[in-house]
């Protein structure tokens, strides 16, 4: 990978780090959740927290020298893009953040998603994606659905209103569960799509030289 695109993986794990530290910052001042130990418990409950903690941790390794793989690089981005679509058409309206939840609030929702976006599209290696990867990336929602629903019926906290089975009964769940699936397959078979339009056009700059 070239220099720049380390630099733009480093900047934007940076990014998603910072929005994560605000966020926890947040949380502890939330009533219940003072202690390190539960703010941060409550915190993993959120696949808008998992997947920045992903994008983080992915993007400071190759940063440092590392290199994922084209599956990883599109799940990772397919998820974090499904952050920001979900946050901005379903949930925004419920609840209005000020000051410092503010901050946290679009860093992870919106900052972090456009710019991993954008670096997946400049820099990440797309080259060699199959049909077989939208499938595989469904792999995400499916392991999160399966974690949220086990932590809810542990705890009775459910980290979104779409999952909850108080607000929804069993067919709506699954509704709920079947449009994210759709949401992420949707997204993947976006992402092959731009990635053999640009192999494409490389393929005709190539010819052309």
């Amino acid at each position: 990978m070239k220099e720049s695109g380390r630099v733009m993986a480093g900047t934007v794990g940076a990014m998603a780090v910072l929005a994560l530290v605000l966020q926890f910052a947040v949380a502890m001042t939330t009533p219940g959740l003072e202690s390190p130990g539960t703010a941060l418990w409550r915190m993993l409950a959120y696949f808008t927290v998992l997947t920045n903690l992903a994008v983080a941790a992915a993007l400071i390794y190759v940063a440092l020298g590392g290199d994922l793989s084209v599956t990883l690089h599109g799940a990772m981005t397919v998820s974090i893009v499904a952050v920001g679509l979900v946050y901005h058409l379903v949930l925004r309206d419920l609840w209005q953040p000020q000051g410092l939840a503010w901050w946290a609030d679009h860093g992870l929702h919106s900052a972090v998603p456009v710019y991993t976006a954008l670096f997946w599209l400049f820099f990440a290696p797309k080259s060699t994606l199959s049909l077989r990867e939208p499938f595989l990336w469904l792999a995400v929602p499916l392991g999160y659905w399966v974690y949220a629903m086990g932590r809810g019926i542990a705890s009775g906290f459910y980290p979104y209103p779409f999952l909850d089975p108080a607000l929804h009964r069993l067919p709506a769940l699954l509704m709920n569960a079947l449009a994210v699936f759709v949401l992420f397959l949707a997204l993947g078979f976006c992402l092959l799509g731009i990635a053999r339009m640009i192999r494409r056009n490389t393929q005709k700059m190539r010819i052309f030289r």
